[in-house]
């Protein structure tokens, strides 16, 4: 790990530090002539709302090019036709519903599914009383590995039986908030922390510090600068572009980021490896569309590229 002073002043070689394109080469997993859709592992997307029905889809497409060998989702029951049409290779499940999102009963329909390797919570959810009572099963019952993202983030930030369910979790949790998102989980947080600035790079990295300390999870700040921080380390990665600002783009990196622990990534090279190739798909689309054209189908078009061309740069 490569290391160097950042602008806000931290240490880099106190545990904060950038990886070499050799180190996150080497955590790319490579199926073997044996393997079969379950053993590259499964993803189960849980989100989606007549508001937002394309964030599940958009997170499932990310978690395909990551290399999940089997991405499903699910999904209020209105939505589920506007998903099968968009796209035939992501089965979905129809879940119980009320005003367009998700309800508490549709955890039991979820449990009662083929387990997955590992579970994406948030996408397109919305944020009121069912959909937090969902969260909290969720949350509270899933064994496996579990990412949360966009609106799952919000339940967070707005209920404590959530964030104690997340405290309690024995299995992988990793987040990824933007900063308007760890605003809000900050805001939540017992003790001073509203209104914590995020101005600088100290700032960040000790904000998402303690965010993974209080919620006993893998945190990824995510911005131009993107840290990936556990309780006793911090990855910073500088490759991100102004082209990955279109809407769509956190989805798919949450489902990328799900793949790779389904894959049976460590929660820090998961999310790690996510970030980076996330960051260099956005940099081939940059340079195919023009940096203010780029929209999210040409991030999840360029994932395998990227992925292509880290590992033909090894060889």
């Amino acid at each position: 790990m490569s290391g160097q002073a950042g602008p806000g002043g931290f240490d880099i070689g106190c545990g904060v530090g950038e990886w070499s394109r050799d180190e996150y080469r080497a955590l790319i997993p490579h199926p073997d002539e044996e393997s079969n859709k379950y053993s590259r592992g499964s993803v189960l997307v849980m989100g989606g709302s007549e508001a937002y029905p394309g964030s599940v889809m958009l997170a499932a497409r990310g978690a395909q090019r990551a290399g999940a060998g089997y991405a499903r989702i699910a999904a209020p029951r209105s939505i589920v036709p506007i998903l099968q049409g968009h796209d035939l290779t992501v089965p979905v499940t129809a879940c119980s519903q009320e005003s367009g999102a998700l309800v508490v009963d549709a955890a039991d329909e979820v449990l009662s599914m083929k387990p997955s390797s590992a579970y994406l919570l948030g996408p397109g959810l919305t944020v009121n009383p069912q959909t937090t009572a969902f969260c909290v099963r969720m949350l509270a019952e899933v064994g496996a590995p579990f990412v949360v993202d966009a609106d799952g983030l919000n339940v967070l930030a707005a209920s404590e039986e959530a964030r104690a369910a997340c405290r309690a979790r024995t299995a992988i949790t990793v987040l990824t908030p933007h900063e308007g998102e760890m605003a809000r989980l900050l805001a939540g947080l017992d003790g001073p922390h509203a209104g914590m600035p995020l101005r600088t790079d100290t700032d960040r990295v000790h904000a998402a510090r303690l965010v993974a300390d209080e919620l006993s999870c893998v945190c990824v700040l995510k911005g131009h600068r993107t840290f990936i921080v556990s309780t006793d380390s911090v990855v910073l990665c500088t490759h991100g572009t102004p082209a990955l600002a279109t809407a769509g783009t956190g989805d798919v990196l949450a489902g990328m980021v799900t793949a790779f622990l389904a894959q049976g990534l460590a929660p820090m090279q998961a999310s790690s490896l996510g970030v980076y190739l996330h960051a260099c798909a956005g940099r081939l689309a940059s340079a195919e569309q023009g940096p203010i054209s780029v929209t999210v189908d040409d991030v999840v078009a360029a994932i395998g590229p990227a992925v292509r061309q880290l590992v033909r740069d090894g060889s």
